[in-house]
C-alpha cells in the first residue's frame, strides 16, 4: 500500500513564498514527517509540501492524507477533488476539519478529528481493507512520551533553510480569544520527556539551525530551564516561540542564550492595553513592553514580534504608532497580521453574534485580509494601513535604524531583514489612509521650552542657564504632548493635551489643528484635563482662525483658563463632564 501525505499551500497570491524564499529563510513543517512516522512500517509513504514542489495527481497512490489549516481549506478541497475524481480515497485532518467536520466531510471520504496518534493507524488499516469510516475522532489527548522520530528523510532535499524542526510541547497555558491552539489541544499543556527530546536533537545535522515549533516553549518555565541547560553541550543556533513572560525569568533567558538561542517569536499583538484586555491576553502588559524587550535584548536574543492590527481600540493612527514603537525598541523582525476571527475561537463566536463577520471565504482568513467589520476604521483603510506598515518596517531606513549594531550578529539580522524586504516588495503599495495621515501629523510632542543657544555665551553663563532650565523642568513639564483619537460616533477628533501650553507649544498645536481642518470636516474636541500649566499667550494662540463649518469643543477646562478662552475665541463650546465624549 502507498500513502501520499500532502501539505497544501497558497496559490497565485503575493502571500505565497517562492521556493527560493523557502530555501533562504523558512523551515520544514513537522506535521507530515510526524504523520509518516506514525504510519505502519509495511506501508510506503510519500510526502508532498506544495510550498516547494507541485502535486502530480496522476502518480499512483492508494490513500491521500491532507492536513488542513483554515486559510488553506479551499485549496485542500480542490486537491481532494482531483484525487477523488481518480478514484483515490482522501482523508482530511488538522484544525479546520476538527472545527468544521460537516463541511470537511463533503470534500473527503473520511475526516480525522483531533490529534493523530490514536487514530492514524486505524485509518490506514481500514483503508487497506477498503472499509474506511466517514469519521475518526480522537477520544483523548495523547501522551507525548515515546513518540517516534519524524521521517525527515522523506522531505525534499535542499528545499528548506533547515529541516531541523522539533517539538517539545503541545498547547499553551494561556487562553487568548483570537487563538485556536488552546481549544484544539483541549486547554492542556503537555511536555515530552526531556531525555527523548535530547535524543532526537542528537539525530539532527546540527550545522544547520534548529527550530522548536512549540506554541510556547516556556509554558512550564522549570521544564524549559532544564531543557536549555542540558542543550548547552550541542552548541547549536536555535529559535522558537514564547510569551513575553520570558523577560521575567533572568535565569531562563541566560540559559536560553547559553544553549544557542538567537531569536524568539513573541506575540506582543498590540501596543494598546485596552485591546489586550479585550482579547484576554493577560500575560501581556503594554506599559512594561519597553523594559521587557530591553531585558531580552540584553541577553543577546533577537525578537520577531507578532503584531495584530485592527483590534477594537485601533483607529487609523495605529499603523504609525506601531511602527514608531517597533523602531524605538529596535525590534529585529516583525510579522504583521490583520485581526482575523479564526473559526473555533472566542473572537469568532463573539463577532458572529455581533454580526461583524463579512464572509466565509476561508482563503482570506490568513491574516492579510479584512474579513470582519472593524470598529474604528473601514475594512479598506485597515488593509491599506497593513500594507503600509509592512513596507515601512522593511524599508532600508527602518532596517538600518533597528539592526545597525556592529558585530557578527548584525549581519545575520541584516540578511534576514533583506530577505523579508524582497518578499514584501511584491505586496501592494499603499499610502497611509487619509485619516491616518491626519492623525500621524497631529500626534506627538512639541517643545514648550526653547533649547539653550550656547553660541557666544561664556562658560559660567551656560552653566547658570542650564541649571535654571533644570530647575524649571523640576516644577513643570518641558513639552506639550498631543494624542489624537477618532471618535466615530460623534465624527470628531478627540485631542488629549498633556503638559505645558504656552506661546511656543501653542503655535505648533495651532499648525496641527489647522492641518486637520484642511483635510477633514470632523469636529475638534480638546481635553484640557492634563494641561499642567498654560500662559495667556498660549490660550490666545493655540487655535487657528474661527471656522464656522467645524465645531470646537473644550473639555475639562479649569475656570481660570476658561476666562481667557471666552475672551479670545468665538464659537467654542465648553463641556465640564461628558463621559460620552471619551475616545470611542
Amino acid at each position: 500500500m502507498k500513502v501520499t501525505l500532502i501539505s497544501p499551500d497558497l496559490q497565485s497570491t503575493h502571500f505565497k513564498f517562492t521556493p527560493k524564499e523557502v530555501k533562504s529563510f523558512w523551515f520544514a513543517k513537522l506535521t507530515l514527517p510526524h504523520l509518516a512516522a506514525l504510519t505502519p512500517e509495511d506501508v510506503e509513504v510519500r510526502l508532498i509540501d506544495e510550498a516547494v514542489e507541485p502535486i502530480n495527481f496522476d502518480e499512483p497512490t492508494d490513500l491521500v492524507g491532507i492536513t488542513v489549516n483554515t486559510y488553506l481549506a479551499m485549496r485542500a478541497y480542490e486537491i481532494s477533488a482531483e484525487f477523488r475524481k481518480r478514484g483515490v480515497p482522501v482523508v482530511l485532518g488538522g484544525i479546520h476539519p476538527s472545527l468544521y467536520p460537516q463541511e470537511a466531510m463533503r470534500h473527503a471520504d473520511t475526516i480525522a478529528i483531533g490529534e493523530a496518534e490514536n487514530i492514524w493507524t486505524p485509518i490506514v488499516r481500514d483503508a487497506q481493507k477498503g472499509r474506511l469510516q466517514p469519521k475518526y475522532a480522537s477520544q483523548e489527548y495523547p501522551s507525548l512520551q515515546d513518540l517516534p522520530l519524524p521521517r525527515r528523510d522523506l522531505l525534499k532535499k535542499g528545499a528548506y533553510l533547515t529541516t531541523n524542526t522539533i517539538q517539545t510541547s503541545r498547547g499553551c497555558p494561556y487562553h487568548c480569544d483570537f487563538c485556536s491552539v488552546t481549544d484544539f489541544f483541549g486547554h492542556t499543556y503537555r511536555c515530552r520527556p526531556i531525555p527523548e527530546v535530547l535524543r532526537e536533537i542528537e539525530t539532527l545535522n546540527l550545522s544547520r539551525p534548529l527550530v522548536f515549533v512549540d506554541d510556547n516553549i516556556i509554558g512550564k518555565p522549570q521544564y524549559a530551564l532544564e531543557l536549555f541547560q542540558r542543550m548547552k553541550q550541542y552548541k547549536v543556533r536555535w529559535g522558537s516561540q514564547c510569551s513575553i513572560n520570558l523577560a521575567k525569568h533572568p535565569e531562563l533567558m541566560k540559559a536560553a542564550r547559553e544553549s544557542g538561542c538567537v531569536a524568539m517569536f513573541i506575540g506582543l499583538e498590540t501596543i494598546d492595553q485596552h485591546n489586550l484586555n479585550d482579547v484576554h491576553k493577560g500575560v501581556n502588559h503594554a506599559n512594561a513592553y519597553y523594559d521587557a524587550i530591553k531585558r531580552i535584548h540584553d541577553h543577546g536574543i533577537s525578537i520577531n514580534a507578532g503584531m495584530i492590527l485592527g483590534m477594537d481600540h485601533d483607529d487609523e493612527s495605529v499603523f504609525e504608532r506601531t511602527l514608531e514603537f517597533l523602531e524605538k525598541t529596535r525590534i529585529e523582525y516583525a510579522t504583521f497580521h490583520i485581526l482575523t476571527p479564526v473559526p473555533g475561537t472566542v473572537l469568532h463566536q463573539r463577532m458572529e453574534q455581533d454580526g461583524r463577520i463579512l464572509h466565509r471565504d476561508w482563503s482570506k482568513y490568513n491574516g492579510g485580509y479584512t474579513v470582519f467589520r472593524p470598529k474604528l476604521m473601514s475594512p479598506e483603510a485597515l488593509e491599506e494601513g497593513y500594507y503600509w506598515t509592512y513596507h515601512q518596517f522593511y524599508s532600508m531606513r527602518s532596517i538600518l535604524k533597528r539592526v545597525f549594531d556592529p558585530g557578527i550578529e548584525m549581519f545575520y539580522k541584516l540578511a534576514l531583514n533583506l530577505a523579508y524586504k524582497r518578499m514584501i516588495r511584491r505586496f501592494p503599495h499603499h499610502d497611509l489612509p487619509e485619516m491616518a495621515q491626519v492623525l500621524q501629523t497631529m500626534n506627538g510632542e512639541v517643545h514648550a521650552i526653547p533649547e539653550v543657544n550656547k553660541k557666544g555665551l561664556i562658560p559660567y553663563t551656560i552653566e547658570v542657564t542650564q541649571q535654571t532650565m533644570r530647575n524649571v523642568g523640576e516644577t513643570m513639564d518641558r513639552f506639550l504632548r498631543i494624542r489624537v483619537h477618532q471618535h466615530h460616533r460623534l465624527q470628531a477628533l478627540f485631542v488629549e493635551l498633556t503638559g505645558v501650553l504656552n506661546g511656543i507649544s501653542a503655535r505648533r498645536l495651532r499648525e496641527r489643528i489647522a492641518y486637520a481642518l484642511q483635510r477633514t470636516q470632523w469636529d475638534i474636541i480638546l481635553n484640557f484635563e492634563h494641561v499642567q500649566f498654560a500662559t495667556a499667550r498660549g490660550l490666545q494662540s493655540f487655535l487657528p482662525p474661527y471656522h464656522p463649518a467645524v465645531r470646537i469643543k473644550c473639555l475639562h477646562v479649569p475656570r481660570h483658563f476658561r476666562e481667557h478662552l471666552e475672551r479670545f475665541h468665538q464659537g467654542i463650546e465648553f463641556i465640564d463632564q461628558a463621559d460620552d465624549l471619551l475616545p470611542v
